[in-house]
């Protein structure tokens, strides 16, 4: 049972890296979105969501529920937000957020109206460019559910031209680091946790099969 669990686990590990700790998102412009939940997904570690955005959608009056992301981001938040253009949308719930979602009641499912403030992620040269991070979110029964303090997504102000990493002002993967060698990191340390345990399965069967001969 060892080495299927060693193949699964490698298998799982080596996919690519969490992409919220290697990708920049521009908090300067954050937008607000609201319509009606087409898809969702709720898988781990990061549950998507389709939202089909209204034409005419504008920054409610009361966007001042959103206001805790001021206090998360040392910096306004709610001032700056701009309402999504219309059209079918995916967003990114990241795994905060659904701890809290998941579990409830009155989390966005097919057919209900949804609400959130999304950050952007930079352009970076992969396939996760543009992803939208939900930082807030307005569950059916109207309770507002917030990211965390201190998570590992990097935060920048604005996004920079070209290939040059703008700085991070939260806790994430060092600088110079991309998805792909994150990814080739994790499947380099599993394969050497697989082959110890292969190893020492084999020592195993040969010490009990030595055992029995006696």
């Amino acid at each position: 049972m060892t080495m299927p669990l060693a193949f699964v686990l490698a298998t799982i590990l080596t996919r690519p890296a969490h992409h919220g700790s290697t990708g920049h998102y521009d908090r300067t412009r954050p937008v607000y979105l609201s319509g009606t939940v087409v898809t969702a997904d709720w898988g781990y570690p990061h549950a998507t969501m389709t939202v089909d955005v209204p034409e005419g959608l504008r920054v409610p009056a009361d966007a001042g529920r959103f206001a805790t992301l001021d206090e998360l981001n040392d910096r306004p938040i709610v001032d700056s937000l701009s309402a999504r253009p219309p059209g079918r949308v995916e967003i990114l719930f990241p795994p905060d957020i659904m701890a809290d979602v998941v579990p409830s009641d009155d989390r966005p499912e097919r057919g209900d109206r949804v609400e959130a403030v999304v950050f952007r992620r930079c352009d970076q040269g992969n396939s996760w460019d543009g992803e939208l991070r939900v930082q807030a979110v307005a569950t059916p029964s109207g309770r507002v559910v917030f990211r965390s303090a201190g998570t590992r997504t990097r935060y920048s102000d604005g996004c920079p031209g070209g290939s040059s990493a703008p700085s991070a002002s939260g806790a994430g993967a060092p600088a110079g680091r991309d998805d792909n060698g994150d990814a080739l990191l994790g499947g380099a340390v599993v394969a050497g946790v697989g082959v110890g345990a292969a190893a020492a399965v084999a020592w195993i069967t040969r010490r009990r099969r030595h055992v029995a001969g006696r």
